[in-house]
């Protein structure tokens, strides 16, 4: 290790930085917080330089400008580099952990550098110092060789990467088309503002409702044995589960088909108290004190690929999983950023996901049924008998994925046998769907991965449980695809920004749905980019197919014009 400043970059040289900071919160790693500590530069082992004040910091980013950066990941170390030094221009860089997450999502379940050091040069990486730069101010000698050991080991993986890469002539168009540059997307999206007194008041509404509810049945509606007990009693038989949602949402349905109005309304209490107890437990206030800073805003900690699929996910808090179906009354509480001018604007790709399947199907029928504007929800309702179109979309979406009879039938209410005949109708009228399915999971089988559109393999395990891996091999190339499209799509907003010098303003990202949150002034254009690229990353993507987006405009996410 060499303390000072790094030797000048050479054009497109590998060069692996790793930055340490002092007092950070490990929850709080998305939000740029604590002080600097070093900058290790690394060009290889024998030649590592470190820094550890902040002029050395600048000078050594402008040494290293010309080469090719590489880091693990990046999302990290910029986004704290921009509050060191200012805005860090956009470049291409190499994030190892992308890259590996490209390469073997399904395959591993951890990303982390030690895993990867593991996997690629066959030892263990010891991490346990780590935690001395959360309690110190200043550097010890074997943290300084940890953060100099950490940049040499990420270079070393890059090259194991390429070469692997290389010889193997795989694909990397899902990384600099779509991960790298969405890299970039996640850095400049804006905070989330909310309503902090709707949002206080209704979690008191909920808390309320849920024990009025609770009160007038008489027990613990979370007491799985009282619970079960109580409805076995109005029922009249015996039930496995009284804890799985879908297990009862499942039971109300069969007591209504059945004209059993009461027992319905009875186990309709205990779900709608649960619901409103566990909104109020967990969007309550706590969940205020805990995400929330002063003037309602939320700064949610935005990940690149969640899952193995290449979905983006979100956490501290996780905004995808603020309740939509069951209580909408939340998204009316997200709220533009820019006040009375300000506006939300909500897009989504309609039918996305059998779009891709129509794709990659090349289902005549199915793509002939999409472009006439045939309502294939409803359509799939007719088929199995179902009482409305949501129905008919979750059985829609789960036969794309391979769903059997048995399946079906748990997840709908329905009898196997008629689960049984819908599917035999709709693969009569898809039949290059079903023929594609089968041969996803013969090359499944094969390969023990698939691929998206882009090249993106995703991993199958052989081994899951009740027919798991091969509805894996179905469900992951459509999944996979539709995450990289919304992903592009955003790729390109970002670049038509940059090109406009608009503010990047996609504050939400929610599978197939966007939402910016933009001024009044620019929200004509925006209204156009939006449409236009969400059209446009779908020819990339799903090339030959058009994809549709939908657009709303409201001053909350929920209140759509």
């Amino acid at each position: 290790m060499i303390k000072g400043l790094p030797r000048p970059a050479k054009k497109d040289e590998l060069v692996s930085l790793d930055l340490e900071m002092y007092g950070q919160n490990v929850e709080r790693l998305h939000r740029p917080h604590g002080t600097f500590a070093c900058l290790s530069i690394s060009y290889g082992s024998k030649e590592t330089y470190q820094v550890y004040d902040i002029p050395d910091l600048r000078r050594s980013l402008k040494l290293v400008d010309k080469g090719q950066w590489v880091g693990h990941n990046l999302l990290y170390d910029l986004r704290q580099l921009r509050a060191l030094v200012g805005d860090t221009p956009q470049r291409r860089v190499w994030d190892i952990m992308l890259v590996e997450q490209g390469l073997y999502g399904g395959w591993f379940g951890s990303f982390a550098l030690e895993d990867l050091h593991r996997r690629y040069l066959a030892k263990p990486l010891p991490k346990g110092i780590v935690s001395e730069f959360g309690r110190r101010d200043s550097m010890t000698v074997p943290m300084q060789k940890y953060a100099a050991k950490d940049a040499e080991v990420t270079l070393a993986i890059a090259k194991r990467q390429l070469a692997d890469i290389k010889a193997d002539d795989i694909s990397m168009l899902h990384y600099w088309q779509i991960d790298e540059p969405m890299l970039w997307c996640i850095l400049d999206m804006p905070r989330v503002k909310i309503d902090v007194d709707g949002w206080i008041k209704l979690a008191e509404f909920h808390k309320a409702e849920g024990e009025r509810i609770q009160r007038s049945l008489g027990f613990n509606v979370f007491s799985s044995e009282i619970v079960r007990a109580a409805i076995e009693k109005m029922v009249g038989f015996k039930i496995k589960d009284t804890n799985a949602k879908e297990t009862l949402e499942l039971l109300s349905k069969n007591m209504g088909r059945a004209g059993r109005d009461n027992e319905k309304l009875f186990i309709d209490d205990i779900l709608l108290a649960r619901q409103f107890r566990k909104a109020a437990e967990t969007y309550g206030q706590s969940w205020v004190d805990q995400h929330v800073e002063p003037r309602g805003f939320v700064f949610p900690d935005w990940k690149n690929n969640g899952t193995e699929t290449a979905r983006m996910a979100c956490a501290n808090p996780n905004l995808q999983n603020i309740p939509t179906r069951d209580l909408p009354v939340f998204r009316s509480l997200f709220i533009s950023r820019h006040g009375k001018t300000g506006w939300l604007l909500i897009a989504d790709q309609e039918q996305q996901e059998v779009r891709i399947l129509a794709h990659l199907s090349g289902d005549e029928q199915m793509r002939s049924d999409i472009l006439a504007n045939v309502d294939l929800h409803a359509q799939a309702a007719r088929d199995f008998g179902l009482a409305s179109r949501d129905e008919g979309k979750t059985a829609n979406l789960a036969l794309s994925y391979g769903q059997s009879a048995w399946g079906l039938s748990k997840r709908t209410g329905i009898s196997e046998e008629l689960a049984a005949l819908g599917i035999r109708r709709r693969n009569r009228r898809y039949p290059a769907v079903v023929e594609w399915s089968q041969k996803q999971i013969a090359s499944a089988r094969a390969l023990d991965y698939v691929k998206s559109t882009m090249g993106r393999r995703v991993w199958v395990n052989r081994h899951a449980q009740y027919g798991g891996a091969d509805r894996n091999a179905i469900n992951s190339p459509v999944q996979t695809s539709a995450a990289e499209q919304t992903k592009l799509w955003q790729v390109m907003i970002h670049e038509w920004c940059k090109t406009e010098g608009y503010d990047y303003s996609i504050c939400l990202a929610v599978h197939d749905e966007l939402v910016a949150d933009v001024p009044s002034e620019t929200l004509v254009a925006w209204k156009k980019e939006v449409k236009k690229s969400g059209i446009e990353s779908g020819k990339t993507v799903v090339p030959g197919f058009p994809m549709k987006v939908s657009i709303a405009v409201g001053k909350n996410w929920g209140d759509k014009k």
